[in-house]
């Protein structure tokens, strides 16, 4: 305890009159008008707003992002905000049921996953048009659920279109999807594309693809076209059984086409023979010898166009007329 019994100055204040006064041990106030964050210890506290904080780079280190489940009541329509909202879990389904579009404000690529599950088979609608859901990317929604099973349904926000782009499904049986045309399940497909990507007919599509009891598909017979060729210069009626073609598999000629390089022709027939006999005549393939000119000839008819698999396919000459240079043949086929 100190006094002072006079005007003075106490700890860098000034005083007057006399009285006693508490001397601090402590350091002195840096500023005598008021307290600085130093002088509390809080030297590293500033003044940046929320909004600056909430708009710097945060980086996680063994720490998780943990998604906002949105669980629906069993109800048609389905109404959802995206603000609050990144995986829709629906227990069950008991009707048709619409989704509706989304509400909030989303933001570029944020995805929204819907989890249905549905003891039967219920009719699905993603509500379309501003905000709404797209099938923009080329996959079609489904249209349907899949009685006892969870199947995740995938959007994504696109700020470009203002919609919410489908980008898959976890679908396991039921509908598939082929980008450029066919629909089909797991185990048939009944649609396939073709090499421009422009979908296929209906009646193009019956029958592309079925399967065996093994489950292994096999292509329909007119989605596997082939062709054997074979050229002979100078040919001669002592060129038949020169030239024989075998296949693998079992096969259907669908149309025979030859010529010759110059006048006048050459007559040529195909038999099928058999695999241990190759240099034995065998069964005439066409309903009758084609007359090969300059201006190509050909033939759809047969009286034996089915041939067995790893058996000869042999060519005869059986006539030849002026001096045509070469003969070419083609023969046309389908797998069986």
């Amino acid at each position: 305890m100190a006094e002072w019994t006079s005007a003075t100055v106490v700890q860098g204040v000034g005083v007057t009159g006399t009285g006693n006064y508490v001397k601090a041990t402590g350091g002195v106030l840096s500023a005598p008008t008021g307290l600085v964050k130093g002088d509390v210890g809080l030297g590293n506290v500033d003044n940046t707003s929320d909004a600056t904080k909430n708009s710097a780079t945060a980086t996680l280190t063994n720490h998780r992002l943990t998604s906002r489940i949105c669980s629906p009541a069993d109800a048609s329509p389905v109404a959802v905000n995206s603000d609050n909202c990144d995986q829709v879990h629906v227990a069950e389904l008991s009707q048709a049921t619409t989704f509706s579009i989304p509400t909030g404000t989303p933001t570029n690529g944020q995805f929204l996953t819907h989890s249905i599950y549905t003891t039967t088979a219920r009719a699905l609608t993603f509500t379309t048009g501003t905000n709404g859901f797209s099938a923009e990317n080329g996959l079609p929604i489904p249209t349907t659920s899949v009685a006892g099973s969870y199947v995740l349904y995938g959007f994504r926000w696109n700020s470009l279109s203002s919609k919410w782009a489908f980008v898959g499904t976890t679908l396991a049986t039921g509908p598939l999807s082929i980008a450029g045309g066919g629909t089909g399940t797991v185990s048939t497909l009944t649609g396939l594309v073709r090499g421009s990507a422009s979908a296929m007919t209906a009646a193009e599509l019956s029958g592309a693809v079925a399967t065996s009891g093994s489950n292994a598909t096999t292509l329909a017979t007119k989605y596997v076209t082939g062709i054997k060729s074979a050229t002979i210069d100078a040919p001669t009626t002592g060129d038949t059984n020169k030239v024989q073609w075998s296949f693998g598999q079992a096969i259907t000629i669908t149309r025979v086409v030859c010529s010759v390089g110059a006048a006048t022709s050459v007559t040529i027939q195909l038999d099928e023979r058999a695999e241990a006999t190759p240099n034995t005549a065998g069964t005439d393939v066409m309903s009758a010898a084609l007359v090969c000119d300059v201006t190509s000839e050909a033939t759809t008819s047969f009286a034996n166009a089915t041939i067995a698999a790893r058996v000869p396919l042999n060519l005869q000459i059986t006539a030849v007329s002026g001096t045509p240079g070469s003969v070419r043949i083609h023969v046309e086929y389908t797998i069986d």
